[in-house]
């Protein structure tokens, strides 16, 4: 009788582990907290090959919906807004050619063994600078065959944003002549908080999965 009942016990936990395994592997959407976003770089740095300009951004923009499929590739959100402050610029200045805007942000992947997510990779496609720097002047654009990439870096037992991380990995072209170097790449984290600029909000956003 104690055997029969430790193999049904046995099967019971057998089945409810499966279940949760089922259940986290069908895990197949991400969503975040807040639509609207914006990111504060205290000091967002273009480096290139010889030179590098280091000012404040702040970037503002929304996810197309507070959930959204892993799938590589797909356009998730807009930045529609982008403020530079100049007066604060180390070794230059840098100008976001606003006529660009919005900039497109679509999802690349994720990192970390579900259902914790401890990194979503994000590109950006359409960003537009003008470094003004060793006396020259340099245009850096970001698109679909060379695009910013950042990394969203989650906490893992709370779904919290920390900060998002450029990768410094990812090259980005410069305008011919630009004596920083013909290549570039942004370094630096942002911090990454809920609403709208205006909105002076400083909570963070939080990403979990959803059926």
């Amino acid at each position: 009788m104690k055997t029969h009942i430790k193999l049904i016990l046995a099967a019971a936990t057998a089945t409810a582990v499966l279940g949760a395994t089922v259940t986290t592997a069908s895990a197949r959407r991400i969503e975040v907290s807040n639509q609207r976003f914006h990111q504060v770089w205290r000091e967002l740095s273009f480096e290139g090959e010889i030179a590098t300009v280091t000012c404040p951004v702040t970037l503002e923009g929304s996810f197309h919906s507070k959930t959204t499929s892993k799938v590589a590739g797909q356009l998730v959100g807009y930045i529609s807004r982008v403020t530079v402050g100049n007066s604060s610029c180390t070794s230059g200045h840098a100008t976001a050619l606003t006529e660009t805007l919005p900039w497109h942000i679509t999802y690349q992947g994720f990192t970390g063994v579900l259902p914790r997510i401890t990194e979503i990779h994000l590109l950006l496609v359409g960003a537009a600078f003008r470094f003004e720097l060793l006396g020259g002047s340099c245009l850096s654009q970001t698109s679909t065959t060379e695009p910013a990439e950042g990394w969203i870096i989650i906490e893992p037992n709370t779904g919290q944003v920390r900060e998002l991380r450029p990768n410094p990995n990812r090259l980005i072209r410069t305008s011919a002549g630009c004596l920083a170097g013909s290549t570039g790449r942004f370094q630096n984290p942002s911090e990454v908080f809920a609403g709208g600029v205006e909105s002076g909000n400083t909570t963070r956003i939080t990403v979990k999965l959803v059926q």
